[in-house]
């Protein structure tokens, strides 16, 4: 048996656009967002991605689940890149110190340190408001297009039929996988 989406007609701002302009909306939107590092553009894309999902109209317990799974992977990701300061080195040739923690015990002659900059705060607030962007975009998607309609929009862009074919696939068995893998963890408890 297959599952599909929640997907009701909400008549939202989403919902008003031609399906096919939507994904050409967001393609432009990943990649202007993928495209800046600068934390003032990057705050622009983010007001986009609430915009659109605060008109969505989509209840918050149909989408709760997923917005708590995105909220979680974001901050750990964020906060780990922050501590480690791992990410971005690329982007900066210099490190401006905020400040300085030196833990009071050693680990094997070592001792823990967090160097805390302001390029790392940036590089870590601009990586949080990149990925909370594309992800509130993404996940209105499935809620927002008609399951019935994934083959022709697909079409319609112009995509060779056995690719819209793929894409509609797709897009339909992943809610029924998401259906067994919860069936299967409940008759494990």
């Amino acid at each position: 048996m297959l599952v599909a989406w929640r997907y009701v007609q909400r008549n939202s701002l989403l919902q008003s656009f031609d399906p096919r302009a939507w994904v050409i909306f967001f393609s432009c939107f990943l990649a202007g967002t993928v495209i800046f590092w600068d934390f003032r553009y990057l705050l622009f894309f983010f007001a986009i991605a609430l915009l659109f999902v605060f008109t969505s109209r989509i209840p918050w317990k149909d989408m709760s689940r997923a917005w708590l799974f995105i909220i979680g992977f974001i901050l750990f990701f964020s906060i780990l890149t922050f501590l480690t300061g791992r990410g971005g080195v690329e982007l900066y040739q210099t490190e401006h110190s905020i400040a300085k923690l030196v833990a009071s015990f050693h680990i094997f002659g070592w001792t823990p340190t967090l160097n805390i900059t302001a390029e790392r705060t940036m590089y870590a607030f601009s990586m949080l408001i990149r990925v909370f962007s594309i992800a509130s975009m993404t996940i209105l998607i499935p809620y927002s297009f008609n399951p019935a309609h994934y083959g022709i929009i697909f079409r319609g862009l112009g995509l060779p039929d056995k690719v819209a074919y793929g894409m509609d696939l797709t897009m339909r068995f992943i809610p029924t996988f998401g259906r067994d893998f919860s069936l299967t963890m409940d008759a494990q408890k």
